[in-house]
């Protein structure tokens, strides 16, 4: 199904997409913005979130709202992908061999194994009726198949084939037993940081993994290299990109972009990392797509986390980031640290539970509260949907505004995501060729004192309009396709359906079913035409 006027419902249907998002460096009034449809970039694959299930998300303060709620949320903000980080994966799971021949499933163990641990497999199974994708992402690995120090060891007899028994074990259990299909896995998150795996290991560990989920008939794909930083995503790719078997059992190239000082990753620390893994010939030549699989900020400003953990400061940087990520580094997903609203973290010893995820240590009404970031996140994540090519955007006359551009011809989606980081307001005036039929576009708008606030709209005369970006802020301006009667022959076909996932676009209110709400929300848009 389709959004409407204004985009108040947009991004709730990834398949429609057609958004451009501009990020300009401006920092004098009148700074100029051009954007020219023809030239295109990367095609964006889609936007995802760290999640914790048993280790955070348990404990005696959750509060009151039913995971698959909250998986639904999650999808409202437009994001599609969850990488599932929990100490279940892998080292608690399987904490103990099944048995010593890894071509043989010794389904006593595993069931066992993975029986302790139904929840994890609970969780899974919400987020695919949510319509999510996601990849379970160990940190490390069990202890028989690593040395004294903790590193996977390779020299383990038959290390590799127990690594592919272990993840085609867990695929026909989660099958079974659930009837969960796992879409992706990634062997080891950041293996240049834990356990230590090389390039080489990593590759042997994904030919091993790849060869036996396909004999076991599974079409499950591999996120790697996945390492700490660009810079090492890099290095590995060349080992393990240099192998065909290999590469062919990968979705992508992934990555956390962690360079710099430790403890200090700033949002600009890794341009040049990026830069670099992107424009490697390797990596290029690979066909492979970039996806960034996490970023958080680890206290870049010092002092308490609750002092900044909701502040706008923290909110433009990770809009920057995300600038940075689609500009230096050609990445086509961008996964976000994290979902955690009840962390149960006392940081500075003084009582006080403090939370890092976009949702903030509270309810209201029945939904958990987005922090800063979140808002900020969701200027990107419900407007530059999956399918929405990255394009031509440059702005002249300006500092400290950032500016990039999407679309999607197919749909006729537009966004344009514009980031002032001055402390004054900055106006901009834009100028687009090559996308035809633009005339009012909406407004949304984080900053300071606002969170996805609707400015618009605004009007486009012969490819050109003006508009002064608060102080502080990221603006997303904004296309959304109207709905047509065959949107209203899914909404149709769907009606009054439970546990559908996005139910073919027709759940507009992202709950995992069709009925009244989502009928409402149909009419009141087709009325706006």
């Amino acid at each position: 199904m389709r959004g409407s006027n204004g985009g108040r419902y947009c991004g709730l249907v990834s398949a429609l997409c057609a958004a451009i998002v501009l990020c300009a460096c401006g920092a004098a009034r009148g700074a100029d913005v051009t954007i020219d449809g023809s030239v295109k970039y990367q095609t964006i694959d889609g936007w995802g979130i760290t999640h914790y299930i048993e280790w955070k998300w348990e404990g005696p303060t959750r509060y009151p709202i039913p995971e698959q709620q909250v998986m639904n949320q999650i999808k409202r903000l437009g994001i599609d992908h969850v990488q599932i980080y929990d100490h279940t994966f892998n080292p608690f799971m399987e904490i103990t061999n099944d048995d010593s021949n890894p071509y043989h499933f010794n389904w006593s163990s595993y069931n066992t194994q993975f029986g302790n641990h139904a929840i994890t497999f609970e969780r899974m199974k919400e987020m695919q009726n949510a319509g999510l994708t996601f990849a379970p992402a160990p940190y490390t690995q069990p202890a028989w198949l690593c040395d004294v120090n903790g590193n996977f060891d390779s020299t383990i007899p038959n290390a590799f084939n127990e690594v592919g028994e272990y993840w085609a074990a867990l695929c026909i259990y989660a099958r079974d037993n659930y009837q969960l299909n796992i879409p992706y896995i990634t062997l080891q998150i950041e293996p240049n940081w834990y356990c230590n795996w090389t390039a080489a290991e990593l590759r042997d560990g994904i030919k091993a993994a790849g060869a036996r989920l396909r004999q076991e008939g599974f079409d499950t794909m591999i996120l790697a290299p996945d390492a700490a930083n660009a810079a090492g995503a890099r290095t590995m790719s060349q080992t393990i990109l240099s192998d065909p078997v290999a590469k062919s059992y990968m979705k992508c190239v992934s990555y956390h972009p962690y360079d710099g000082s430790s403890g200090l990753y700033g949002p600009d620390a890794a341009i040049p990392a990026m830069t670099a893994l992107a424009q490697d010939s390797v990596v290029r030549n690979s066909g492979l797509p970039l996806w960034m699989t996490e970023w958080a900020f680890y206290r870049p400003y010092g002092g308490r986390m609750r002092d900044w953990i909701d502040t706008n400061r923290l909110a433009l940087d990770f809009a920057k980031m995300i600038y940075n990520t689609h500009v230096y580094g050609n990445t086509t997903h961008y996964t976000i640290w994290g979902t955690q609203y009840d962390w149960d973290w006392d940081v500075d010893g003084n009582g006080v539970i403090e939370s890092e995820g976009i949702f903030g240590s509270g309810v209201t009404g029945n939904e958990l509260v987005l922090k800063k970031y979140g808002h900020t996140l969701s200027q990107y994540t419900k407007y530059v949907r999956p399918g929405c090519e990255r394009i031509k955007a440059i702005l002249t006359g300006a500092s400290n505004v950032f500016v990039t551009a999407y679309t999607d011809e197919e749909t006729g989606r537009f966004a344009l995501v514009a980031i002032n980081k001055n402390t004054t307001a900055r106006s901009i005036d834009v100028n687009i060729s090559n996308i035809p039929d633009l005339s009012t576009l909406g407004v949304v708008c984080t900053s300071e004192t606002l969170n996805s606030a609707d400015l618009g709209p605004v009007s486009v005369v012969a490819g050109y309009f003006s508009f002064t970006l608060p102080k502080q802020s990221v603006t997303t301006f904004f296309v959304v396709p109207a709905f047509t009667l065959t949107d209203f022959a899914v909404l149709s076909e769907y009606w009054l359906k439970n546990d559908c996932g996005v139910c073919g676009g027709a759940d507009l209110t992202g709950e995992g079913d069709v009925g009244m709400a989502d009928l409402q929300i149909f009419v009141e848009n087709w009325l706006d035409q």
